[in-house]
């Protein structure tokens, strides 16, 4: 049985709804951001949905979560793969099974857009976040991930 009503890609009239989740998610992740910046990525995928989606969970009509799934390629999975960036319940919302109706929502979303592999980030001093990635078949890799942000 799912937790949530409704689990689908975003339109332009989610984003208020979204920014809230969002500023909330990057203050509990320790990210600076700002909401103008946001707002502009939010605006460039929304445009832009060859670089990926925004999968919107509701409860009752009401926004309680959301996932960001980015694309890339890479020939080690067969083509395309994606980056599960962002996974939120809303805190009013948490233990109630919508974090594995989204994972499992963006997984059945991956697949239907010809997704190969799915990569993601969890913080390490986050074990309810690795737990849940782990139910879902989610393993660590043995490389390390690498950034670093071109300016």
């Amino acid at each position: 049985m799912q937790a949530v009503d409704t689990l689908r890609p975003v339109t332009a009239d989610d984003k208020s709804a979204i920014l809230r989740m969002m500023e909330t998610f990057n203050q509990e992740e320790y990210i600076a951001y700002s909401l103008d910046r946001l707002g502009e990525s939010f605006d460039a995928l929304l445009a832009h949905p060859e670089w990926g989606s925004i999968l919107i969970a509701e409860l009752g009509g009401i926004p309680v979560g959301y996932a960001i799934l980015t694309y890339g390629f890479d020939f080690e999975y067969g083509g395309r793969e994606a980056f599960l960036t962002e996974v939120f319940v809303h805190p009013r919302n948490r233990g109630q099974k919508i974090g594995k109706d989204l994972v499992e929502g963006v997984e059945a979303f991956a697949r239907e857009n010809g997704v190969k592999a799915i990569h993601l980030i969890v913080r390490q001093d986050n074990p309810r976040a690795q737990r849940l990635y782990r139910k879902n078949d989610f393993h660590f890799d043995p490389r390390l991930l690498m950034s670093k942000v071109l300016k």
